[in-house]
């Protein structure tokens, strides 16, 4: 599972670098206001229930529908709501063409809740493989449209006709490919029992998405559509990970707590093991990023996208807290503490807002940092609910902290030290190359000096996960 998630978000990743070349910022910023609005069928489209789908140990056939049901008539009438309120988006966001980019995304958000449910039985059954599968051919097949689109001058409308085509195929295989033949039944007397839980599910759903969203409407309303297009596209560069990988680990995280939240030593065993290795994923992934953004941009996004190298970097550390947050999130909901996640959500979102309203005058830098503190912060908190929880000893509870922190500083000393032997004097791509390799090799070099062991357990590791 791990490697097909990799290879899933590394074509994404190539696909959306010849787009933006394209395309440029400022189609992406219209862009990502419909984006704005079509996360938010991700966040609510399944009411909750997708996540009581997963955790709950025995679930009938006719309690699958009914949440099926629920979910695409609740997601429809989002999208009727989109469609016939677009014009008032542009009260907001005053881009030229964006109510009917709106109501053509209404069509794919009547798709989505349907989507959300789906891929929750793929995980409620273990299906990974499965699941990255089809989210890979859904990709590649938006990719390809999306491509030849751009390329015969449709701008923003060869990324709105790709999400129509990935969705769509999604939806389909999905379908196809399901193992059971569900009896169209309805069973209201699960919602009804399950209902406070997934409301709590939910509302932690909505601020997590407006923790997500807030930089992008405040970007793009005061800062411009094209300060809003660096920002959606430096913010897709560290969501790729976040999205591919660790909310990989975190789905796969969730199932396997799940089965120890009665049992607390296996749970905190499980829990400390999943910490500790991806940890040390995340700060390779994300402090590599922060190293090489700004050849890695040079060379593949041209100078168009120059001034998206210093959010990027300072979104890196965003895009750390963030996957750290995925796995504490599936600990709490695990032990069903999703009044705890709410509050965690909700202190997170707070204290964002405040600091974005602060630092908005910073353009771009200014609000990624707000971005940056507020997400530490909400990671912080969150391992201070979960050490109570489970009686965790503090030195125990932050040692994965520490564990990633060393060889990530010794890498970017190295980093900087070749900054200053190096630059100018050799071409970008060789310096990109270079401090892969030799940061990279730091990086890994400190690992092992401080854990003979690590790779031998990591692999053991990451082939149980898939």
């Amino acid at each position: 599972m791990f490697s097909a998630e990799v290879a899933t978000r590394m074509l994404q990743l190539g696909i959306s670098i010849i787009l933006a070349r394209i395309l440029g910022p400022s189609v992406f910023g219209v862009y990502g206001v419909c984006l704005i609005f079509y996360r938010l069928v991700g966040a609510v489209g399944d009411l909750g229930f997708g996540t009581v789908i997963i955790q709950k140990e025995i679930v009938k056939g006719k309690v699958i529908v009914s949440v099926a049901a629920l979910s695409l008539l609740f997601s429809c009438s989002l999208g009727v709501g989109l469609y016939i309120f677009a014009n008032s988006a542009t009260l907001y966001f005053s881009y030229d063409g964006l109510a009917a980019l709106l109501r053509a995304l209404s069509f794919i958000v009547a798709l989505e809740g349907l989507c959300i449910i789906l891929r929750s039985i793929y995980i409620r059954e273990l299906r990974y493989q499965a699941l990255s599968t089809i989210q890979l051919l859904a990709i590649v097949a938006g990719g390809v449209i999306s491509l030849f689109l751009a390329f015969q001058g449709m701008g923003v409308w060869s990324l709105i006709f790709g999400l129509f085509a990935e969705i769509g195929l999604q939806v389909t295989l999905f379908i196809v490919f399901i193992r059971h033949d569900y009896m169209m039944q309805v069973d209201s007397s699960f919602i009804r029992e399950n209902y406070n839980s997934a409301l709590k599910i939910l509302l932690a759903r909505l601020i997590y998405y407006l923790n997500i969203n807030m930089g992008a409407l405040l970007i793009g309303k005061f800062l411009g559509v094209y300060a809003l297009g660096l920002y959606v596209v430096a913010y897709g560069l560290v969501d790729t990970p976040v999205q591919r990988i660790s909310k990989s680990v975190g789905m796969v995280s969730f199932a396997a707590l799940s089965k120890f939240q009665n049992d607390i030593v296996e749970y905190e065993k499980t829990y400390e093991s999943i910490k500790y290795y991806y940890s040390l994923i995340v700060f390779a992934v994300f402090m590599g990023l922060f190293i090489i953004s700004e050849e890695f941009i040079a060379i593949f996004y041209g100078a168009g996208w120059k001034g998206m190298v210093t959010p990027l970097r300072v979104l890196c550390f965003v895009g750390i807290f963030r996957s750290l947050l995925v796995i504490s999130s599936a600990a709490l909901l695990a032990l069903n503490k999703t009044g705890v996640e709410l509050a965690i959500a909700f202190t997170q979102s707070i204290i964002m807002m405040i600091l974005l309203i602060i630092l908005i005058k910073y353009e771009i830098t200014g609000a990624c940092l707000a971005l940056a503190f507020a997400h530490g912060l909400g990671y912080f908190v969150s391992l201070h609910y979960i050490r109570h929880e489970i009686k965790i000893k503090n030195k125990i509870i932050f040692n994965h902290l520490y564990n990633a922190f060393v060889p990530s500083v010794a890498m970017v000393f190295v980093w900087f030290l070749s900054k200053l032997v190096l630059d100018g004097r050799i071409t970008e791509f060789s310096m990109l190359i270079f401090n892969t390799f030799v940061c990279g090799s730091c990086f890994i070099l400190i690992v092992i000096m401080m854990d003979k062991s690590f790779f031998g357990k990591l692999r053991k590791f990451v082939f149980a996960s898939g």
